[in-house]
Protein backbone atom coordinates (compact mmCIF):
# COMPACT_ATOMS: atom_id res chain seq x y z
CA UNK A 1 0.00 0.00 0.00
CA UNK A 2 2.68 2.49 1.04
CA UNK A 3 4.71 1.81 -2.12
CA UNK A 4 1.85 2.48 -4.55
CA UNK A 5 0.10 -0.82 -5.30
CA UNK A 6 -3.37 -0.29 -6.75
CA UNK A 7 -4.51 -3.90 -6.48
CA UNK A 8 -3.33 -6.87 -4.41
CA UNK A 9 -4.40 -10.36 -5.47
CA UNK A 10 -3.85 -13.62 -3.56
CA UNK A 11 -2.72 -16.46 -5.83
CA UNK A 12 -2.60 -20.24 -5.44
CA UNK A 13 0.65 -21.45 -6.96
CA UNK A 14 2.08 -24.96 -7.00
CA UNK A 15 4.23 -24.61 -3.88
CA UNK A 16 1.88 -22.54 -1.69
CA UNK A 17 1.96 -23.80 1.87
CA UNK A 18 -1.32 -22.16 2.88
CA UNK A 19 -4.23 -23.50 0.83
CA UNK A 20 -7.31 -21.29 0.97
CA UNK A 21 -10.60 -22.08 -0.66
CA UNK A 22 -12.75 -19.32 -2.19
CA UNK A 23 -14.84 -18.97 1.00
CA UNK A 24 -11.82 -18.77 3.30
CA UNK A 25 -10.10 -16.35 0.95
CA UNK A 26 -13.16 -14.09 0.83
CA UNK A 27 -13.19 -13.86 4.62
CA UNK A 28 -9.47 -13.04 4.72
CA UNK A 29 -9.93 -10.51 1.87
CA UNK A 30 -12.33 -8.52 4.05
CA UNK A 31 -9.66 -8.28 6.73
CA UNK A 32 -6.94 -7.46 4.16
CA UNK A 33 -9.16 -4.71 2.70
CA UNK A 34 -9.50 -3.11 6.15
CA UNK A 35 -5.72 -3.29 6.57
CA UNK A 36 -5.19 -1.69 3.14
CA UNK A 37 -7.62 1.10 4.07
CA UNK A 38 -5.81 1.80 7.35
CA UNK A 39 -2.38 1.67 5.69
CA UNK A 40 -3.52 4.14 3.02
CA UNK A 41 -4.81 6.50 5.73
CA UNK A 42 -1.63 6.20 7.77
CA UNK A 43 0.69 7.00 4.84
CA UNK A 44 -1.51 9.80 3.45
CA UNK A 45 -2.41 7.97 0.28
CA UNK A 46 -5.67 8.95 -1.43
CA UNK A 47 -6.03 5.66 -3.30
CA UNK A 48 -7.03 2.56 -1.36
CA UNK A 49 -5.78 -0.57 -3.14
CA UNK A 50 -8.39 -3.15 -4.08
CA UNK A 51 -7.93 -6.62 -2.62
CA UNK A 52 -8.81 -8.99 -5.46
CA UNK A 53 -10.39 -12.38 -5.19
CA UNK A 54 -8.27 -15.52 -4.89
CA UNK A 55 -6.98 -16.61 -8.30
CA UNK A 56 -5.40 -19.78 -9.57
CA UNK A 57 -1.88 -19.41 -10.88
CA UNK A 58 -3.03 -19.55 -14.51
CA UNK A 59 -5.74 -16.93 -13.87
CA UNK A 60 -3.18 -14.66 -12.22
CA UNK A 61 -0.74 -14.95 -15.12
CA UNK A 62 -3.52 -14.23 -17.63
CA UNK A 63 -4.51 -11.10 -15.69
CA UNK A 64 -0.97 -9.89 -14.96
CA UNK A 65 0.24 -10.36 -18.54
CA UNK A 66 -2.18 -7.60 -19.67
CA UNK A 67 0.01 -4.87 -18.11
CA UNK A 68 2.45 -2.80 -20.17
CA UNK A 69 5.25 -4.21 -18.00
CA UNK A 70 4.26 -7.67 -16.70
CA UNK A 71 6.94 -8.72 -14.21
CA UNK A 72 7.45 -12.26 -12.95
CA UNK A 73 9.83 -12.20 -9.97
CA UNK A 74 11.70 -15.49 -10.10
CA UNK A 75 14.57 -16.61 -7.91
CA UNK A 76 15.88 -18.73 -10.80
CA UNK A 77 16.26 -15.75 -13.14
CA UNK A 78 19.93 -14.98 -13.70
CA UNK A 79 19.96 -12.87 -16.87
CA UNK A 80 17.37 -10.08 -16.50
CA UNK A 81 17.33 -7.74 -13.53
CA UNK A 82 14.38 -5.66 -12.41
CA UNK A 83 16.33 -2.53 -13.32
CA UNK A 84 16.87 -3.79 -16.87
CA UNK A 85 13.19 -4.69 -17.28
CA UNK A 86 12.14 -1.19 -16.18
CA UNK A 87 14.81 0.70 -18.12
CA UNK A 88 13.55 3.07 -20.79
CA UNK A 89 9.87 2.42 -20.10
CA UNK A 90 7.34 5.23 -20.04
CA UNK A 91 6.59 6.52 -16.57
CA UNK A 92 2.85 6.09 -17.16
CA UNK A 93 3.19 2.38 -18.00
CA UNK A 94 1.04 -0.09 -16.13
CA UNK A 95 3.07 -2.60 -14.13
CA UNK A 96 2.04 -5.96 -12.72
CA UNK A 97 4.17 -8.06 -10.39
CA UNK A 98 3.85 -11.74 -9.59
CA UNK A 99 5.77 -12.79 -6.49
CA UNK A 100 5.98 -16.34 -5.23
CA UNK A 101 4.94 -17.89 -1.99
CA UNK A 102 7.24 -19.45 0.62
CA UNK A 103 8.33 -22.23 -1.73
CA UNK A 104 8.93 -20.02 -4.74
CA UNK A 105 7.89 -21.03 -8.23
CA UNK A 106 8.52 -24.31 -10.01
CA UNK A 107 10.40 -24.34 -13.31
CA UNK A 108 7.11 -25.25 -15.04
CA UNK A 109 5.39 -22.20 -13.54
CA UNK A 110 8.25 -19.96 -14.66
CA UNK A 111 8.05 -21.35 -18.20
CA UNK A 112 4.27 -20.92 -18.24
CA UNK A 113 4.59 -17.25 -17.26
CA UNK A 114 7.35 -16.62 -19.81
CA UNK A 115 5.36 -18.31 -22.58
CA UNK A 116 2.46 -15.92 -21.87
CA UNK A 117 4.51 -12.75 -22.11
CA UNK A 118 5.61 -12.20 -18.53
CA UNK A 119 9.10 -10.71 -18.11
CA UNK A 120 11.08 -12.92 -15.76
CA UNK A 121 13.27 -10.81 -13.46
CA UNK A 122 15.64 -11.47 -10.62
CA UNK A 123 15.56 -9.31 -7.49
CA UNK A 124 19.26 -9.40 -6.71
CA UNK A 125 21.80 -11.87 -5.40
CA UNK A 126 19.75 -12.97 -2.40
CA UNK A 127 16.48 -14.87 -2.38
CA UNK A 128 13.97 -12.64 -0.64
CA UNK A 129 11.25 -13.87 1.69
CA UNK A 130 7.73 -13.74 0.26
CA UNK A 131 6.85 -11.12 2.89
CA UNK A 132 9.49 -8.71 1.59
CA UNK A 133 9.84 -9.50 -2.12
CA UNK A 134 6.73 -7.57 -3.19
CA UNK A 135 7.65 -4.53 -1.07
CA UNK A 136 11.18 -4.63 -2.45
CA UNK A 137 9.95 -4.80 -6.06
CA UNK A 138 7.43 -2.00 -5.49
CA UNK A 139 10.06 0.20 -3.85
CA UNK A 140 12.34 -0.32 -6.86
CA UNK A 141 9.50 0.59 -9.23
CA UNK A 142 8.76 3.73 -7.18
CA UNK A 143 12.40 4.68 -7.37
CA UNK A 144 12.52 4.11 -11.15
CA UNK A 145 9.27 5.87 -11.99
CA UNK A 146 8.53 8.40 -9.25
CA UNK A 147 11.86 9.86 -8.12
Amino acid sequence: VECGASKIVPVLSERCVVRLDKKGAAKKAERWQRIAHEAAKQCGRGIIPEIGELLTYKEAVAEASKADIPLFCYEGERSTTLSEALGGKAKDSTVSIIVGSEGGFSADEAKYAHDRGMISVGLGKRILRCETASSFALACICYAFEL
